[in-house]
């Protein structure tokens, strides 16, 4: 029997090429292949962390770092008096689930920045790097900016722009970019599609360290692709962002979940 109906005869399903299957099955990973977007081809279910590293917040609960304690997230005001909730907002489609709500205060300047406690994530030449994420900007207005991503460490990202592979939203445009500033290059930055109020969008990329890209997805498809090398976050320590500021009006973003997963 082929390893791939021996794997099958197990309970455990395959996706990707037939190669691809098997290369994942020897490293020790369960592998399936979702329909469309970055994560197509990417193991999903990871069995051997040597190899590869998965990582996902479902916002079920929302864990602020105290300062003391190596958990959770940590909350940054960048200005004023903003909030960090667990929401359920209203979401068109499917069953309304909980989310990362972050609110911001009703002052110009006012907002809010949340990372993971460390740096958890440092792709090298050859490394594959998968990021999703799903948000919505809130109801007041669709012009409040919005950040999320894979970025270095950074409590205030909309000052100057971070080390890393990230999207954003400023209100008319879904924005994608990537930065390395120690390579000199300018920040690469590409228009993916326009913003609206109470709308989801999934946002997704995939890092080729062999191929030297960057894939950018938005609701699955593939809609732009950096190759300018040397502007890709190869070398920099990453961990899971996500940002707004005040529009025109106090606004409250959300993010559904975020995931990664990085195949060393």
């Amino acid at each position: 029997m082929s390893m791939k109906g021996r794997l099958l005869q197990q309970g455990i399903a395959v996706g990707g090429t037939a190669a691809q299957a098997r290369a994942y099955a020897r490293q020790g990973l369960l592998v399936d292949t979702p329909s469309n977007g970055p994560f197509q081809k990417a193991p999903v279910c990871l069995l051997d962390p040597m190899t590869a590293v998965e990582w996902m917040d479902d916002f079920f609960e929302f864990t602020i770092n105290s300062g003391s304690n190596e958990v959770g997230w940590v909350e940054t005001d960048i200005q004023g008096t903003n909030t960090a909730t667990i929401a359920t907002p209203a979401d068109t489609g499917r069953a309304a689930g909980h989310a990362l709500c972050l609110t911001t205060g009703a002052n110009s300047g006012d907002g809010i920045s949340v990372q993971w406690h460390h740096g958890i994530c440092c792709p090298t030449a050859g490394d594959k790097l998968w990021f999703e994420a799903r948000i919505s900007v809130g109801a007041n207005s669709a012009d409040a900016p919005l950040l999320v991503g894979l970025c270095n460490i950074d409590t205030s990202p909309f000052a100057s722009a971070p080390d890393g592979m990230w999207f954003e939203s400023n209100g008319t445009a879904l924005t994608a970019h990537t930065l390395v500033t120690g390579s000199g290059l300018t920040e690469l930055t590409a228009t993916i599609g326009a913003v609206a109020a109470s709308t989801w969008y999934r946002l997704g990329m995939f890092l080729d360290g062999k191929a030297n890209t960057l894939q950018v997805f938005l609701d699955g498809a593939l809609v732009h692709t950096f190759t300018t090398a040397a502007s890709l976050p190869f070398g920099e320590v990453l961990t899971p962002t996500f940002a707004a500021l005040r529009g025109s009006a106090a606004e409250a973003v959300y993010c559904d979940y975020m995931k990664f997963i990085h195949l060393f």
